[in-house]
């Protein structure tokens, strides 16, 4: 429980330190406000979107959390590169033209960290990565992703605006 304990502190720590920006903007969110999906998507896309040409690379061995992402994706119109596995992502040689990378943590043929750790050898260059993971149990692989350079760790089951927060962090880090 002690390691667990400190491993959220070291979480907490790294957070603060690299997105202090936007816990500013999360904290001056009120916590009960209540937004459709649908004025959420409206609002980023006019916040981070523009009308550019964003695509976004997913890699998840869920079929409902790739179609949960895609069809959020496709609200605000972001292209969507979908990959079922971590070696169809080592063999494809299309995240030079993405602007984004999401990860779920539990992919059928390897962890997602690991899938990440191999990106980062062989890709110079990899977009603002966001991870999907297990709300249990996953404070150790949270702390790893954020330390190897995730953007964030979002906890199954996610909400369409964690998401989109996520997303808007990410694209910001890009440009």
């Amino acid at each position: 429980m002690a390691q667990e304990h400190d491993s959220i502190l070291s979480l907490r720590r790294l957070i603060e330190s690299r997105y202090k920006t936007w816990l500013a903007v999360l904290l001056t969110l009120p916590l009960k406000q209540a937004i459709s999906v649908s004025e959420v998507c409206k609002r980023s896309r006019q916040q981070v979107i523009n009308g550019s040409n964003i695509v976004v690379a997913l890699v998840a061995s869920d079929f409902a959390i790739r179609k949960k992402i895609i069809e959020l994706l496709s609200t605000l119109d972001i292209q969507t590169t979908t990959f079922t596995s971590g070696k169809s992502v080592i063999k494809s040689h299309q995240l030079e033209k993405t602007d984004c990378l999401i990860i779920e943590t539990e992919l059928d043929d390897m962890p997602g960290v690991s899938l990440f750790k191999k990106l980062l050898i062989n890709h110079y260059g990899l977009p603002p990565t966001i991870f999907i993971g297990v709300s249990r149990g996953c404070t150790m692989e949270a702390v790893e992703a954020m330390t190897l350079g995730a953007i964030d760790y979002i906890e199954k089951p996610f909400s369409s605006r964690q998401l989109i927060i996520s997303l808007k962090i990410a694209l910001e880090a890009k440009h």
